[in-house]
């Protein structure tokens, strides 16, 4: 039997995480703040629009937003969990 497991967006988690990614593409400060902002916001429109998400579509929602400001960026947060 499956679980349903419910979690709440929060915006600045989303916004830490891809400011994390970002350094460790060494992007700076400042233009990580303005993508983690900018893909934050339509992120959590995107979400708006929707009453259930799975994980796999938000994490696509993500890098697809990602790939429009910084496809290396995209490319890390994407394998994030498999980099060494």
């Amino acid at each position: 039997m499956k679980t349903k497991i419910e979690t709440t967006f929060s915006r600045l988690k989303l916004k830490d995480d891809i400011l994390r990614e970002a350094r460790v593409a060494k992007i700076p400060a400042g233009f990580a703040e303005k993508i983690a902002d900018e893909v934050s916001r339509n992120i959590e429109k995107w979400l708006d629009n929707r009453p259930v998400v799975t994980k796999k579509s938000f994490d696509l929602a993500v890098i697809r937003e990602l790939k429009k400001y910084h496809p290396d960026l995209a490319y890390i947060f994407e394998n994030r969990n498999f980099m060494i």
